[in-house]
């Protein structure tokens, strides 16, 4: 990006070679004009000669004057004009590189936040057991198998962030199995029982019967996971979550759903949530509002997928919900 005294150094380079030019060409014309004076007028005495030829005289120098004064206008106006685009050209790679430090600054806060959940976890269950929270060799084997689980998950996490991209274009295909929903579900839900017990929340799930859904174990859980720590922030002091299963809500799909008691998303702001890297303190004033990447990541899988998501504002919260392709019919 260029400074603005070089910018400064560019203008005054270009006016003084418009000015070069512009005095070359009145001398050109002063020249031509003294050609034609002693070309063309009578001859005789001065005086004679300049009442023979006082209007020849006066046009010659009306038309000196008039080009004299045109091209150094001209040259004003252009040197004005380059330095005004290269003020503007300024002005917006200084625009630019202001927005490019944002982007940067909110991608690594975004992955501090995508890590923190896994992180906590982990930590969590590797306090229990070094307090001994746990006496039973079944308990303490539960704990390391979670806490490898996450270990592993957050190292997935990584590498999504990385392809991020390319899983939204579809450059990354994401293949589906038939997978019992309501297990995962409670799987997920078990694993994340310390963070729950931090925020106090109630949670309730119904644990229906099997249903079985065409999807990629690891993708579905990550979306569930997106859903339910966006819940656990937002919650308010009722501290209600809830996750509910719907089958052929939409023909053939099967939908989960996350509620949260809590303070609505303003309309406008809905469709701007799936952004990555938008903000969701720009939607909901927490002091705690974390950031877009994991609706982004959800976006991603979704659409890859070709399969539903989406949010709507509740009378007194917010859900989020993402669709199955169901596979009761191959039971």
């Amino acid at each position: 990006m260029k400074e603005p005294e070089e910018i400064r150094k560019g203008v005054r380079r270009q006016f003084i070679t418009m000015m070069a030019v512009c005095s070359a060409g009145t001398l050109v014309l002063c020249l031509c004009a003294s050609y034609v004076m002693l070309r063309y007028v009578q001859p005789g005495s001065p005086d004679e000669v300049l009442r023979a030829n006082r209007r020849v005289i006066l046009l010659l120098y009306l038309i000196v004057f008039a080009c004299v004064a045109v091209s150094f206008l001209g040259a004003y106006l252009y040197v004005m004009r380059s330095y005004t685009q290269a003020h503007a050209k300024l002005l917006e790679e200084e625009k630019q590189r202001r927005q490019l430090e944002v982007i940067k600054q909110r991608f690594f806060i975004a992955i501090s936040h995508e890590l923190k959940t896994p992180l906590s976890i982990i930590r969590g269950y590797a306090e229990g057991l070094k307090d001994h929270i746990v006496d039973d060799e079944a308990g303490r084997q539960e704990y390391a198998e979670i806490i490898l689980d996450e270990a592993t998950h957050m190292s997935r996490i990584v590498n999504m962030l990385k392809s991020i991209g390319e899983v939204e274009s579809g450059a990354i295909s994401i293949s589906t199995e038939k997978t019992e929903l309501m297990a995962l579900i409670q799987n997920f839900l078990k694993s994340a029982d310390i963070l729950t017990k931090q925020k106090s929340a109630v949670v309730e799930f119904k644990e229906g019967a099997p249903c079985y859904v065409y999807a990629d174990p690891f993708y579905t859980v990550e979306v569930l996971r997106n859903y339910y720590n966006n819940a656990l922030q937002h919650v308010d002091e009722r501290r209600e979550i809830r996750i509910c299963v719907e089958k052929n809500h939409t023909p053939g799909k099967v939908r989960v759903s996350v509620y949260n008691t809590g303070e609505r998303i303003p309309d406008e702001a809905l469709p701007q949530i799936w952004n990555m890297l938008y903000t969701t303190h720009e939607v909901r004033s927490h002091s705690n509002g974390g950031n877009g990447v994991g609706l982004a990541i959800v976006r991603a899988i979704q659409k890859n997928m070709n399969e539903a998501y989406g949010v709507y504002n509740e009378t007194d919260g917010v859900t989020f919900y993402f669709e199955l392709s169901s596979a009761e019919d191959d039971i």
